[in-house]
């Protein structure tokens, strides 16, 4: 960095992705009737559960996550995503901001995914994209979380200082 400050990564460490800075160009198109929903409306969680048939499954996903959640299940949606590295994705979102994001983005029969499911999914370390203010990361397994910027450097470090992809932008 020029003006002296420790680099987020040391060099070497960071691989770019072609597509770009723009996550709507890195992203697939969403197909129709899905939306991109800002992560930061998002917690994305990784949690194994006990083989059930489908419909038990989706009924149940919200009791294996509901010690991790701020809120009471009554408040939020919990989806239940597919199995990454031995575990499901699952997306909880408060009820009153899928409802707002709904209204404003394509009206009730909308499917919202979490931004930073556009993604991949690194085989280790982290997936990041930066925009403006905000970064994006996704982590191996396949969960992930939008931050400020400007303290992308701090969690890296508390996370390990992984291995980065970076997938668009420039990297504090």
């Amino acid at each position: 960095m020029a003006d002296g400050s420790t680099a987020l990564v040391p060099q070497g460490s960071v691989s770019a992705s072609p597509e770009g800075s723009d996550l709507r160009a890195a992203a697939p198109v969403p197909p129709t009737g899905v939306a991109w929903l800002p992560t930061e409306q998002a917690l994305i969680l990784s949690a194994a559960l006990p083989p059930l048939p489908a419909a038990q499954r989706r009924a149940a996903v919200g009791f294996a996550v509901e010690d991790r959640i701020a809120q009471p299940l009554e408040r939020v949606v919990v989806a239940l995503g597919p199995v990454i590295a031995g575990a499901h994705v699952i997306v909880v979102a408060a009820r009153r901001d899928i409802a707002a994001w709904r209204a404003a983005h394509g009206g009730p029969t909308v499917r919202l995914l979490p931004d930073v499911l556009a993604l991949p999914v690194p085989a280790q370390g982290w997936a990041v994209w930066v925009g403006g203010a905000r970064a994006l990361v996704r982590l191996a397994d396949g969960t992930g979380f939008a931050v400020p910027v400007r303290d992308l450097p701090l969690l890296w470090r508390h996370g390990g200082c992984p291995e980065i992809a970076l997938c668009g932008g420039d990297l504090p």
